[in-house]
């Protein structure tokens, strides 16, 4: 098993959080709620295994971060 590791600034979090397309999904949009819970470390997880690929995705796109996961894995594209 190999884990990616996804990182995004908090200031990125926050500007995301408050989205209206997030409401399609059911996900949190409440950036008051967004801090407190970011202050109770509420989203600090255990450190994984490291497999050698970390990804800013601040950076890139979905479709380019799901390509480079599929390219670190070697994984073929398939036709749609």
């Amino acid at each position: 098993m190999l884990f990616v590791k996804l990182t995004c600034p908090v200031a990125e979090l926050e500007h995301r959080v408050v989205q209206p397309s997030r409401t399609a999904f059911g996900k949190l949009r409440s950036l008051v709620l967004f801090r407190k819970l970011y202050a109770t470390k509420v989203f600090v997880y255990p450190e994984l295994p490291d497999s050698g690929l970390s990804i800013d995705t601040s950076q890139t796109s979905p479709r380019e971060t799901a390509a480079r996961i599929c390219a670190f894995l070697s994984l073929e594209k398939k036709a749609r």
